[in-house]
C-alpha cells in the first residue's frame, strides 16, 4: 500500500511543486526585475549598492544595479546594437567614455555640473567619483617602491586584467607613458600571480591574505586599514595616474530614467555617499578632500591626465598585451595548458570511475547509494569543489595548476562513472552465471567479462572528460594563477574582439573529436557484446539470478569496498567543507527570486529536452549510433561553442538586404528579454542528458513501440502512449534532468542577460574576491535543490520498477 500511495502521489507532488514554482517566479519576475532604472555600475560593487540602496529611499523609485569591470561593460554596450539593457552607466575611467562618446553611445545628458571642474566633464560623461592608482601591500612584505621595480618583486604580486578592468588600462596607460620596452611587460607577466577581471579585488586579495601586493586606486585599500598597521599604500616613485570614475546616459537606454539617476550621482549628497562607501575622492569642488585638491598634493610625477590620447591608445595596448604578452603564441599555450590540466584531473578520474562502475555492476543490493554517491560532484560547479580544497586542513594554494588539477579529477569522476557503468550494461546476470557454471571464479570472470568493456568505457570516458574539462568555465575561469586557459581566452575574446570566431571553430572541432571517439566506442561496445565468449544460460528467476550473483563477487567486492569507502570519505570531506564555511547570511535580498527564475527556466528546458529526448530515443532508426554521436558533439560543445556562436551571431537582429528576417535573443533588450536564448542554450546541454537517459529508460518498452507501429500508430500517438505506461520512470526523468540543468551554469557564461547576472551571485565573481563563505552557500543551496530532486527522481524510479514486478508475480 505504501509504495502504491508512492507511485500515485509522487508525480502529482512534483507537479504541484513545479506549478507552485512557475507562479512564485511569476510573482517576482514583475515585482524586482521591471525597475524604474537599470544601472550598469563599473565602480567598486558595495559603493555602487550604496549609491542605489540611497536612490531608492530618496526618490521612491526602483532600481537595479548591474557590475561589470569597465572594459567589459564598454564591450557589453557596444554590442547592443538596438536597445540597451541598461539606462546609466556610472563608474570606471573616463576614457572609456571618450570611446563611447565618439562611437555614439552616449546621450547628452543637459544637467547642472557648474560643480565639476571643466577638465573632468564632457556634454555626454560626467565625472562622479575620483582616485590615485597606488601600490597596496601587506605589513610584513616587501614593499615595491616604483614601477621599475615590480617586475623584480619577490614576494606574491596582484594585478588587474587588462581585458576587462578599468585600473588595469590606466596602469597600461602610466607604463606607456614611461617609455617601457617590452620585456618590461613580459617580465612583469612573469612576476604576477594572479590577474583579476575586476580593478578592485586585487587589494582584497591582500586584505585576505592571499597576495602580497596589489596595483590598484586608493579608495580600495582601505585608509582605516592603512592607519592600523595591516596595510601600506604606495604612491610610485617614477610617477602614477589617476581615475575619474565617469558617468553618462545611455543612447539606447530609457533617457528620462538614466537622467535622473545621473543627477542624482554627481550630486553633492550622491557623491557623499560614494564617500562614505569606499573612500573614494569626490569630484564636486565643493565638497572636501575632492580629486582636483588631492591632485594638488601629489609628490610624484602625474600621468594618464589627457582623457583623448589615453583613449586613443586604450584598444592599442589592450591587443599589444594580449599578442605579446598574455598569448605570444596565439591559442596554443592556452589550449595546451587546458589539455595538460584536464589530462591530468580526467587520466585519475577514469581509474577511480573504473573501479566505482566495477564496484556497482558487482553489488546488487546498494546501486542506488553507489550511483549518488559516484555521481555527487556533478551537483557542484568546479569552483566550489576548488574552494573547498583552499580550506584548512587542506589548504591547496589556489593559485598553482594543483587545484585546477585535483578538482577537475574530483568533477570528472561522475563521467567516467557513467561511461563505463553504460558499457558495461549488456553484461548480463544470465551470461554471468554461464561463467560461473563453467568453473570461472569471481576474478576471472571480471578480468574476462568485465574488463573488455570497462577498457573501452574508460577510453571514452578518459576523452570525454578532457574535452569536457577543457571547456569547464567554472574552476578553470578563477583559479590556477597568471597563465590562462582556454575557457579564460574564450571569455575574453570578446572584450578584446579577436579570436571569437576562431575559437568557436577550435570548439567544434574538438567536439567533432570527442564525437567520432564515442562512435568508435559504440561500434566497439557493440561488436564485443554482439559477439559473447561465453554462451548464455537458460533465463534463471531474476532475484535468484541476482542474489546468486551477488554471493559469486563477495571477494572481488571487499576489495573494491575499500575504494568507495575512501571516495565517499573524500565527498563527505567537501560536502561537510562546504557547510561549515558557509555563509548564507551574505546572501542579496534578491537572492531567492534569482533562484526562482534560474528553477523557472530550467523547468522550461526540461520539459522541452524531455520530449524530444524520448522522441529521439523510441525512434531507433538506421543510424542510431550517428544520432548518439551528434548528441556527444552537442554536449561537449555547449559550454563554450555555443556560448560563442550564439554572442556572435543573435546579438543583434539578422538582417538581408536592409530587413530585418531573424530577431535579436541574447541580451535583455532581445525577444523574451534574453530568457530564449538561455533555454536555447541550456537545451543543447539538457538535450544530451535527456536522449541518455531515456534510451536507459525506455528499453523495455521497445516491444511495445514496435507493436504500435505495426498496428499503424503514428509518431506523435506512439509518444503520447509511451510516455502514459512510463508513469514512474516518466517523473523520476523529469526530477534527474531538472536537477541537472539547475546545478550545470557552463552555458550561461555567454548568454545570460545583465539584468540576471547580479555580480554578488555570480559564483565567478564570489570566487575572486575570495568570498568563499557566500560561494559555498550558493552553491549548497543549488546542489541541495538539485539533488533532493535527482534523489527523488532515482527513488522513484526503483519504487516504480519494484511496483512493476510486483505486479508481474501476481
Amino acid at each position: 500500500m505504501k509504495s502504491l500511495w508512492v507511485r500515485t502521489m509522487m508525480p502529482r507532488l512534483i507537479i504541484g511543486i513545479c506549478v507552485v514554482l512557475i507562479v512564485f517566479t511569476a510573482f517576482v519576475w514583475n515585482k524586482e526585475l521591471n525597475p524604474d532604472v537599470m544601472v550598469l555600475c563599473s565602480n567598486n560593487e558595495v559603493a555602487c549598492q550604496a549609491l542605489v540602496e540611497d536612490y531608492v529611499t530618496r526618490t521612491g523609485h526602483s532600481a537595479q544595479m548591474v557590475r561589470m569591470p569597465t572594459s567589459e561593460a564598454l564591450s557589453h554596450i557596444r554590442s547592443e546594437k538596438q536597445r540597451s539593457e541598461f539606462d546609466v552607466w556610472i563608474g570606471g575611467p573616463a576614457e572609456a567614455y571618450v570611446l563611447a562618446e565618439r562611437e555614439g553611445l552616449l546621450l547628452e545628458h543637459g544637467l547642472d555640473t557648474q560643480m565639476i571642474p571643466e577638465s573632468m566633464k564632457t556634454k555626454s560623461w560626467v565625472g562622479t567619483y575620483g582616485g590615485v592608482l597606488t601600490f597596496c601591500v601587506a605589513n610584513g612584505k616587501s614593499i615595491p617602491r616604483s614601477w621599475q621595480e615590480l617586475p623584480n618583486y619577490p614576494d606574491r604580486l596582484a594585478l588587474p586584467l587588462p581585458f576587462s578592468s578599468g585600473t588595469a588600462a590606466t596602469m597600461l596607460g602610466v607604463l606607456y607613458e614611461l617609455n617601457k620596452p617590452q620585456s618590461f611587460y613580459r617580465r612583469l607577466h612573469e612576476a604576477t600571480t594572479v590577474y583579476t577581471a575586476s580593478g578592485t579585488v586585487p587589494a582584497e586579495l591582500v586584505h585576505r591574505g592571499l597576495v602580497d601586493a596589489a596595483v590598484t586606486f586608493e579608495a580600495y585599500c582601505p585608509i582605516e586599514r592603512v592607519w592600523s598597521g595591516e596595510l601600506i599604500r604606495v604612491l610610485p616613485s617614477d610617477g602614477t595616474g589617476y581615475e575619474i570614475g565617469a558617468g553618462a546616459v545611455l543612447a539606447r537606454g530609457r533617457t528620462q530614467a538614466g537622467k535622473d539617476f545621473l543627477q542624482y550621482a554627481i550630486s553633492d549628497s550622491g557623491q557623499r555617499v560614494l564617500t562614505q562607501a569606499e573612500g573614494q575622492n569626490p569630484i564636486s569642488l565643493y565638497l572636501p578632500n575632492n580629486l582636483a585638491s588631492r591632485l594638488t598634493t601629489l609628490r610624484v610625477p602625474l600621468y594618464t591626465e589627457d582623457l583623448d590620447s589615453g583613449a586613443d591608445v586604450r584598444q592599442h595596448l589592450m591587443e599589444n598585451f594580449a599578442t605579446n604578452v598574455m598569448y605570444p603564441h596565439g591559442s596554443v599555450g592556452p589550449l595546451l595548458r587546458s589539455w595538460g590540466l584536464a589530462l591530468g584531473g580526467a587520466i585519475p578520474a577514469t581509474i577511480l570511475g573504473a573501479l566505482l562502475a566495477l564496484f556497482y555492476r558487482t553489488n546488487f543490493r546498494y546501486r542506488l547509494v553507489i550511483i549518488f554517491t559516484a555521481c555527487v560532484p556533478i551537483l557542484f560547479p568546479s569552483v566550489a569543489i576548488a574552494a573547498a580544497l583552499t580550506i584548512a586542513p587542506i589548504s591547496l594554494d589556489p593559485y598553482t595548476p594543483w587545484i585546477l588539477a585535483v578538482s577537475f579529477a574530483l568533477y570528472s569522476v561522475p563521467i567516467c562513472f557513467l561511461s563505463c557503468v553504460i558499457v558495461t550494461s549488456r553484461i548480463t546476470l544470465e551470461k554471468i552465471m554461464a561463467a560461473a557454471d563453467s568453473g570461472s571464479s569471481s576474478w576471472k570472470v571480471v578480468r574476462k567479462l568485465f574488463f573488455p568493456r570497462i577498457l573501452i568505457g574508460c577510453v571514452g570516458g578518459l576523452v570525454m572528460a578532457s574535452l569536457w574539462l577543457v571547456s569547464d568555465n567554472s574552476a578553470g575561469a578563477v583559479y590556477g594563477g597568471r597563465e590562462h586557459l582556454f575557457i579564460n581566452m574564450a571569455l575574453n575574446s570578446l572584450t578584446v574582439g579577436e579570436r571569437a570566431h576562431q575559437l568557436a571553430i577550435l570548439t567544434g572541432l574538438m567536439a567533432i573529436a570527442g564525437a567520432i571517439t564515442s562512435w568508435g566506442v559504440a561500434k566497439r561496445a557493440r561488436w564485443e557484446t554482439g559477439s559473447p565468449r561465453l554462451t548464455s544460460a537458460p533465463d534463471a528467476p531474476h532475484e535468484f539470478a541476482k542474489q546468486f550473483c551477488h554471493t559469486f563477487f563477495a571477494d572481488v567486492r571487499k576489495w573494491l569496498l575499500t575504494v568507495e569507502l575512501v571516495w565517499s570519505v573524500v565527498i563527505l570531506y567537501l560536502v561537510a567543507t562546504m557547510i561549515f564555511h558557509a555563509d548564507f547570511s551574505g546572501a542579496p535580498t534578491d537572492f531567492l527570486s534569482r533562484i526562482g527564475i534560474r528553477m523557472a527556466v530550467s523547468l522550461a528546458v526540461t520539459a522541452i529536452a524531455v520530449v524530444v529526448g524520448l522522441w529521439l530515443a523510441i525512434n531507433r532508426g538506421p543510424h542510431i549510433t550517428l544520432v548518439r554521436s551528434a548528441m556527444v558533439f552537442l554536449l561537449l560543445y555547449a559550454p563554450i561553442g555555443v556560448g560563442l556562436v550564439f554572442t556572435l551571431v543573435l546579438r543583434s537582429s539578422i538582417k538581408v538586404a536592409g530587413f530585418s528576417i531573424f530577431p535579436a535573443l541574447v541580451g535583455g533588450y532581445s525577444l523574451g528579454g534574453g530568457i530564449i536564448a538561455v533555454i536555447l542554450a541550456y537545451l543543447t546541454l539538457a538535450l544530451p542528458f535527456s536522449y541518455f537517459i531515456a534510451t536507459v529508460t525506455t528499453r523495455r518498452f521497445w516491444p511495445l513501440v514496435q507493436v504500435a507501429r505495426d498496428g499503424g500508430a503514428i509518431k506523435p500517438r506512439i509518444l503520447v502512449l509511451i510516455m502514459r505506461h512510463m508513469k514512474g520512470q516518466l517523473t523520476a526523468l523529469v526530477a534527474i534532468l531538472f536537477g541537472l540543468t539547475l546545478t550545470q551554469t557552463a552555458t550561461l557564461a555567454f548568454v545570460q542577460p545583465a539584468y540576471l547576472s547580479v555580480s554578488s551571485t555570480d559564483l565567478i565573481s564570489l570566487a575572486e574576491h575570495g568570498n568563499l563563505g557566500e560561494l559555498l552557500a550558493t552553491s549548497l543551496l543549488i546542489g541541495s535543490i538539485g539533488g533532493l530532486l535527482i534523489v527523488s527522481g532515482s527513488v522513484m524510479l526503483v519504487v516504480s520498477q519494484r511496483g512493476r514486478k510486483r505486479t508481474k508475480r501476481t
